[in-house]
């Protein structure tokens, strides 16, 4: 496929595929276990996945060539006639979103993409900005990726044939009838994610079409409950296997019928039982531990343009080639099998691989995603020839933990935190007054997307000396939020609730999900909470208003 990076980008696709499988709890846009935490429950360092983070996307960066308005591009099918009706996509610059491809030749409008129908003569003229972006065309004949540095250049692009994947998928012995099969994979140094999907038929058979040649994974998609995924749930991979699709081929794949069942049970609490409020998740995974690249302290404080910087010039060396290789092979060790849950708490697992794994469940609230209950065990599964059979595993009841997170109505829990100035905050001392609370952090989209909103709260309702508006972050360094708090001139309290001590303190507010942005009233009781968007004024206001 021409216009494809070196072979170094490849190695960005079992980063996207682990974070993919890693943090597919995920029930909605509200992140209720942010990623440091996620990543610190399974025993894995965060700053090991952003150095790789980093690493990976410099090692894949193209660099950004001289560009002309417009660039002049010629898209030919494999056989050399023109591509007509091809569709071009120009893609998310590579810091702001990944394109998702779901095996439409004509896809939907995407976020911060733009598209161009290919003429009849195979020819198409796309507009630069001077902005570091990558492109996909898609055709009924095949395929291309190309990188910004390619594009910029302009002239003829021609299409691979699409790969195809056909094969069987077992439950255990059986055959898995009706299920969803997933094919995944990371294009363009992660500027691209394709899912293809297949309903298996009665015999397990499935066949996946426009398949983008290169590395992918295929594998069985379940919902987070366990149940069949589809295009618009959340869910996760079992029975997963690692491909290499080339064009115009057809590989053929078994999934499943190998390892061993593992059944077991949670413990639902008792004031959940008979509701119908809430859903369950639950997975258990395998991961090696990542090697840290040598980065000097000052620079790990740093900001990410610093990380960028050094790792770029760390990946030129030989040191930096062999830690991102090894980083790379701890990362393709990576197993994740979800749980299949049924509402009295029952589980079953098929062909797990022997090893020793962390299992995480959860119960949630289907309203809004919001964690009511979450447990943990350790599953140890031996081999097959030394268990002397292949009866299921059996692990013990799962205790589900209930979350005692805030309620409106409510009296909100007291704290004292450190300020980002070296004070301390006590939330019991600023009794007599409203208190908005806003529990973020700068690795949160959605947390920043509501600083202008607290601005415009702060400007509105701080000078009646009524309000205090109190932000509390949960970055893993001090000085990461201090840099913003700074750099966005946020005038309001700001506290750190980032190490074990803080997150403990606060821990009833949120769970340590982020954003969670809530106001309490002058006798400490939680007025509302889940405040987002125009509702953070709304909420002050009828507030005051009494």
């Amino acid at each position: 496929m021409q216009g494809r990076p070196s072979r170094i980008c490849d190695l960005n696709f079992t980063l996207y595929s682990l974070l993919f499988t890693l943090f597919h709890l995920k029930r909605n846009e509200t992140a209720r276990i942010p990623m440091t935490q996620r990543i610190r429950n399974i025993g894995i360092g965060y700053p090991a996945i952003v150095c790789l983070i980093v690493a990976l996307n410099c090692a894949c960066a193209s660099p950004n060539a001289p560009t002309r308005q417009p660039i002049h591009l010629t898209i030919l099918s494999p056989d050399g006639a023109p591509a007509e009706g091809a569709t071009a996509v120009l893609l998310p610059p590579r810091d702001i979103r990944s394109f998702m491809f779901w095996g439409d030749l004509n896809p939907p409008p995407y976020p911060d993409s733009q598209q161009f129908r290919v003429g009849a003569d195979g020819t198409i003229s796309i507009p630069l900005s001077g902005q570091n972006r990558a492109m996909a065309v898609f055709h009924s004949s095949g395929c291309a990726e190309v990188d910004a540095e390619i594009l910029a250049r302009g002239g003829e692009i021609r299409l691979s044939p699409w790969g195809r994947i056909e094969g069987q998928l077992l439950i255990g012995a059986h055959a898995g009838a009706g299920q969803t099969v997933d094919a995944g994979g990371s294009q363009l140094g992660g500027q691209m994610l394709s899912h293809i999907l297949s309903r298996t038929d009665a015999t397990g058979h499935f066949i996946l079409e426009r398949v983008p040649p290169g590395k992918t994974w295929v594998g069985r998609f379940l919902r987070a409950n366990g149940s069949p995924g589809d295009r618009d749930s959340g869910g996760g991979i079992t029975q997963r296997k690692e491909l290499d699709v080339q064009p115009g081929k057809t590989l053929h794949v078994t999934l499943g019928g190998t390892g061993r069942a593992i059944v077991g049970r949670l413990e639902i609490p008792p004031v959940l039982v008979g509701r119908h409020d809430w859903d369950r998740s639950g997975t258990i995974m395998y991961i090696e531990r990542p090697p840290l690249p040598p980065m000097p302290d000052d620079v790990k404080n740093g900001t990410y343009e610093q990380r960028e910087i050094w790792m770029h010039a760390f990946l030129k060396t030989d040191a930096g080639k062999a830690y991102l290789l090894s980083s790379t092979k701890a990362l393709e060790a990576f197993r994740d099998y979800p749980l299949e849950i049924a509402t009295d708490g029952a589980f079953r697992i098929e062909d797990v691989s022997p090893s020793t794994y962390q299992l995480e469940a959860r119960l949630y609230r289907t309203s809004d995603g919001g964690e009511l209950a979450a447990g943990h065990a350790q599953v140890v599964v031996s081999p097959i020839a030394a268990a002397g059979n292949n009866e299921p595993v059996q692990v013990v009841p799962v205790t589900m933990q209930l979350d005692n997170f805030i309620a409106v109505g409510q009296p909100a829990p007291d704290f004292s935190v450190p300020t980002l100035n070296g004070k301390t905050l006590k939330l019991s001392n600023l009794r007599g007054h409203y208190v908005l609370l806003d529990f973020w952090s700068t690795y949160c989209i959605h947390c920043i997307e509501e600083m202008p909103n607290l601005k415009a709260a702060n400007d509105a309702f701080r000078k009646s000396g009524r309000l205090e508006i109190i932000s509390l972050s949960y970055d893993e360094r001090l000085q990461n939020a201090a840099a913003y708090v700074q750099a966005q001139h946020l005038t309001w309290q700001q506290c750190w609730v980032g190490d074990d001590a803080g997150q403990q303190a606060v821990n009833a507010y949120s769970g340590g999900g982020v954003p969670q942005i809530c106001l309490i009233g002058p006798d400490g009781t939680v007025l509302a909470k889940d405040l987002r968007g125009d509702k953070i004024n709304s909420a002050i206001a009828a507030a005051l208003a009494k």
